[in-house]
């Protein structure tokens, strides 16, 4: 395999003959594919077998200096056993000072259910106090939307503290 660098029509190769060729190869190319390599960043793989060759070109990305971090929101679903679990839960986040904002409470097939869309681990650790967590599922939240009810949503155990504490 031989590696090669093209800078408009200049190539670092020690052969003067195997540059001449593999221009007049890439020329060719170019013109009956219409793909040119000019000013692209390219990698070259010729492959050498009994009938002949076979040569592979790929343009390379230009790669980036800045580096992005994409956070993807994890969704995490409770079940509690009973409603006084949510209560005695949204007291001791109260006491704590933890506002979750984007959470909701269920009532479905007579279980409790707390959905959130996005949590710290030192939340979550709470949360499993008082509460088991399951796996979650798209599925088993528009279940949950369509048979199950809501109790709160948005704030919901701000909501529940504040009603019943």
């Amino acid at each position: 395999m031989t590696k090669l660098s093209i800078d408009e029509n200049n190539m670092t190769l020690k052969n003067e003959t195997f540059k001449d060729t593999l221009k007049a190869i890439l020329t060719a190319a170019a013109l009956e594919t219409g793909v040119k390599c000019d000013g692209k960043r390219t990698k070259i793989e010729i492959y050498t077998h009994n009938s002949g060759c076979f040569l592979m070109v790929s343009f390379l990305s230009v790669k980036r200096s800045k580096k992005l971090r994409i956070r993807k929101k994890k969704n995490k679903l409770f079940i509690f056993k009973d409603f006084e679990d949510i209560i005695a839960l949204s007291a001791k986040l109260n006491a704590m000072k933890i506002t979750i904002q984007s959470d909701c409470v269920f009532e479905c097939f007579g279980n409790y259910y707390l959905f959130l869309e996005d949590c710290s681990l030192q939340c979550e650790d709470i949360i499993e106090h008082y509460g088991k967590r399951i796996d979650f599922s798209t599925l088993i939240y528009a279940r949950f939307k369509e048979y199950g009810n809501i109790i709160a949503k948005n704030n919901a155990l701000s909501k529940i503290a504040d009603a019943f504490i």
